[in-house]
């Protein structure tokens, strides 16, 4: 079963960040991104794992807006 492909607004609106966030995630390697034609799109299931991997424990002092 295939998930949906989603607009870079659709993803921003999902992750309730700004698309330029969401770009600069992009860029980072921390969201995979499919290529279609000379737009982008996002896979449903791709940000579902985002979401569970961004979480962050009380403990844990790192995440993925820390500038590298």
């Amino acid at each position: 079963m295939t998930t949906p492909l989603l607009t870079p607004k659709e993803a921003s609106n999902l992750l309730n960040i700004s698309l330029s966030t969401l770009y600069r995630l992009k860029d980072k390697g921390c969201l995979p991104f499919h290529k279609i034609g000379s737009g982008i799109r996002f896979d449903m299931a791709d940000l579902d794992q985002f979401l569970l991997g961004s979480r962050m424990d009380l403990q844990r002092k790192d995440n993925v807006y820390s500038k590298n």
